[in-house]
């Protein structure tokens, strides 16, 4: 409604109830006129469609290479490596760090000054992807401790029409549901 978004758990007849006003961000109006246009943004009005996780149980012992079961086409962005519950960094990122020394004369690092980059280091990532002769080998830098569950895991999405095939074609439950909806244009 104009811009804000409101979320309503009862109706009775043409009566809303239990509301929550600008919700999502949005900001809440002081009054609407009479016939303010509404619309409808519930889950019947969005499309029947969820990525599909897959997941796999790759080791259980001390070994440092998976062989994956599928070979990614966009690296290692298309999937997620959890060692005993980690995710593990995929991306060398920067980190800040500082030297100190305690009373005793001892120098120690830390990670916790962010406004000098000075300091910086690189952490690298904490696995590496290979693809050799249409096998993908996932290479671990630290060995798991034993016992360790790691967990590969990928969203895998779903084509809503057949190649060649227009999507306003297509006869599934995707198709049928965006062909039934009408939305009118903005005034």
């Amino acid at each position: 409604m104009e811009g804000e978004r409101i979320e309503y758990f009862k109706v009775v007849g043409n009566k809303l109830s239990q509301l929550h006003r600008g919700t999502l961000g949005t900001g809440p109006k002081d009054t609407y006129e009479v016939g303010t246009e509404c619309m409808d943004q519930s889950e019947k009005e969005s499309i029947p469609y969820t990525d599909q996780m897959v997941s796999i149980i790759a080791l259980e012992d001390e070994s440092t290479q998976i062989v994956l079961d599928w070979v990614p086409t966009k690296g290692v962005n298309e999937f997620e490596i959890f060692v005993g519950g980690r995710r593990l960094r995929k991306n060398s990122i920067p980190a800040y760090q500082f030297q100190q020394q305690d009373e005793a004369g001892n120098l120690t690092t830390g990670l916790i000054d962010q406004n000098s980059p000075l300091g910086d280091i690189v952490l690298e990532p904490e696995f590496t992807l290979t693809i050799e002769d249409n096998t993908a080998i996932v290479s671990l830098v630290d060995a798991p401790v034993n016992n360790s569950r790691v967990l590969v895991v990928r969203k895998v999405g779903k084509t809503w029409q057949k190649p060649g095939e227009q999507l306003r074609y297509a006869d599934n439950s995707i198709a049928n549901f965006i062909r039934g909806a009408t939305t009118d244009l903005p005034k």
